[in-house]
């Protein structure tokens, strides 16, 4: 987190290990730091859903790529942003 290392690099840095072997390696490491409160919920989620995006999978916690969500995909992504403290996404399929 910022109040960690004292800057955002990390961050930016972060949401360039998104091969599948990067995912392999540091998805329990990441998912231990969030429930630590050592990675911020939304720097997770932003990492995580770019993974997924990249290796040509649905989002979780729509944080990344895809900014509108309808139905039963926004009610997935809500209860998924939940399950980690992040915010629920409005729904804005009719705009």
């Amino acid at each position: 987190s910022i109040e960690r290392v004292g800057t955002q690099i990390s961050y930016v840095l972060i949401l360039h290990f998104t091969r599948d072997t990067d995912f392999r390696t540091l998805g329990d490491l990441f998912q231990k730091e969030l429930l630590n409160k050592n990675m911020p919920n939304l720097e997770y989620a932003m990492w995580y859903d770019r993974c997924m995006l990249l290796s040509n999978k649905p989002v979780m916690y729509g944080a990344y790529g895809k900014t509108k969500f309808c139905g039963d995909e926004l009610i997935s992504i809500n209860e998924n942003r939940k399950s980690i403290g992040l915010g629920l996404l409005l729904e804005k399929c009719n705009e």
